[in-house]
This record gives C-alpha cells, sequence and structure tokens, in this order.
C-alpha cells in the first residue's frame, strides 16, 4: 500500500502527519517513509530526537554540456535548440555557457555536427537511504544552488521504484503545489493523505490539489486532514461541506502548542503520552478502513 501525504500548500503539516503515520504503521508490516520534497526534506529532523542512521548517499547528476573550442566553428545551431537559453554566441569569438540557466537536456550535443559540445555532469542533488527504529527511510535532497528539484526527486522515485514494491506500507511526504512530480506520486499511490491548514490560503491551494484529483484521479481513496482548523472556522466550515459533498472523511486537529514544542525538538508526537497522539490514530484507522 503506497500512501501519498499531500497538499497543495506548503507548511501545513504534512512531515509531521507522514512521520507519525509511519510511526504507527510498523507494527502492522514492514514500512519504507520516503521524502520526496527535494527542496525541503524535513524527515531528518522531525526524526531526530529518535536517531537516524544514514547507510548510503548517491549523487544525482545531470547533464552539463562541454565546448571544445577548437572543434567549435560558431554556427550558433546549439544557440538556437536551446529551450533555456542559456547558449550564447559571442560573434567570431566563441560559445559561452551561462550553467545558472543551464537545464542540461542536452539538445545542444545532438544538435552539433562537428561534437563540439560533449557531456560533461554536475551534481544536482543527493539521494539518502537509512533507517530508524524498524522504519527503512529513502529521503531525496537538492544541493544547495541548484534549482531543478524535480529531477532529483524522480531520479529517486525511478531508481527505487522496485524496492518499495516489497513494503507492506510505503508513506510519501509530498513536496507542495500540484505540479508534475506531485501529480506523478498521487497517480501511483493508493491512498492520498491531503493535508491543508485553516487559512484562505491553505483553502485557495487544498482547492487546486483537490480539482486536480476530482479531473485525473477521482477513483483514489482519499482522506482530508485540517491542520489548526480551529484558527479560521469559517475556512474550516468550507472544507467539511466540500468533503461532505464527496463523502470523504475528515480529520481536524487544533492548533496544539505540544504538537508545536515536539516537533520544534524533533519528537514525533505518537511516541509520547499525550492527548494529540489520537488525531494520528485516527488518520491510521482511517487509512486502514
Amino acid at each position: 500500500m503506497i500512501i501519498a501525504v499531500a497538499g497543495g500548500k506548503g507548511g501545513v503539516g504534512k512531515t509531521i502527519i507522514a512521520v507519525n503515520i509511519a510511526l504507527l504503521l510498523k507494527d502492522k508490516g514492514k514500512v519504507a517513509l520516503v521524502d520526496a520534497d527535494a527542496d525541503n526534506p524535513c524527515i531528518e529532523p522531525t526524526l531526530r530526537s529518535i536517531g537516524i542512521t544514514i547507510d548510503k548517499v548517491e549523487e544525482v547528476h545531470r547533464f552539463k554540456p562541454k565546448i571544445i573550442e577548437e572543434k567549435c566553428d560558431l554556427c550558433g545551431k546549439c544557440v538556437e535548440v536551446c529551450p533555456e537559453h542559456a547558449i550564447v554566441l559571442i560573434p567570431g569569438q566563441r560559445i559561452m555557457i551561462i550553467e545558472t540557466l543551464c537545464a542540461g537536456c542536452g539538445c545542444c550535443s545532438l544538435i552539433c555536427d562537428r561534437k563540439a559540445v560533449l557531456e560533461d555532469k554536475v551534481v544536482e542533488g543527493y539521494i539518502k537511504k537509512g533507517r530508524t527504529l524498524n522504519i527503512d527511510l529513502l529521503i531525496s535532497e537538492l544541493k544547495p544552488g541548484e534549482k531543478r528539484s524535480y529531477v532529483v526527486m524522480t531520479k529517486m522515485m525511478e531508481t527505487y521504484r522496485k524496492d518499495l514494491e516489497k513494503y507492506d506500507y510505503v508513506i510519501i511526504d509530498s513536496p507542495p503545489g500540484t505540479g508534475a512530480g506531485v501529480f506523478s506520486i498521487l497517480k501511483n499511490s493508493d491512498i492520498h493523505v491531503i493535508v491543508t491548514e485553516a487559512s484562505k490560503l491553505g483553502l485557495a491551494d487544498f482547492r487546486k490539489i483537490m480539482k486536480l484529483k476530482d479531473e485525473k484521479l477521482p477513483q483514489k481513496k482519499t482522506i482530508v486532514v485540517v491542520n489548526k482548523y480551529d484558527l479560521n472556522m469559517e475556512v474550516t466550515e468550507e472544507i467539511e461541506r466540500y468533503c461532505k459533498e464527496r463523502s470523504i472523511p475528515i480529520i481536524k486537529i487544533p492548533y496544539s502548542d505540544t504538537i508545536a514544542r515536539l516537533y520544534m525538538i524533533g519528537k514525533p508526537v505518537v511516541m509520547e503520552n499525550v492527548e494529540e497522539r489520537r488525531y494520528f490514530e485516527e488518520i491510521v484507522r482511517e487509512i486502514l478502513t
């Protein structure tokens, strides 16, 4: 069973929910917890109090063009085909690559008749494999200064797709938004836990991701979690109406100093004897129903 924890807006508590449901499921089967938010991976700090062992770190590379100036006749074909406008022709002098714009597509190398554009590599990010307690971890992380988190996340999911099939439960902490990467995760998941918050911005992004699901993945089982629901009851009531009309189970988590404090020190809620753990237990009951 693959469980995607997603939400249009960042900062709504996806990682807290993903970590805590993984901990609750670890005694029910073999569990993998995947951090697909390469821009801002948060699973490691969220679990730091119980300790994480990182066994392996792999580099994710992308194509980087290397111009062999003695072969280049300054024809300009590579400039014309570059979709990112990352190649500049200085007439009569040389070809210049603007590395911060280069997407690594390789079109320049393919179009060059003189083989003057060779393939070099640049590190885009990292894939980490580790474990904590009885949970295996898979974490994507964008290299500082790079910007193509989708490349890192996609590489991780493609590389380890077969390995993840061996688990009873795979919990994926998805990146925010409704882009291609998020859609791919939702498409290949069995259950969607959609997390939002009681704010106007949270509501706007909730509508976006639910529209995506309604139009493209209406058959997938969905659970909605409204975090800090008591901060704006008008927004919460609108989300409740939406879920009631579609018979979608909804779980409301109030603002909690306890949850905030435990998150700050890296302690999962369900490992503490606190009242708030019942909300995460309710999410797991809905998942297993």
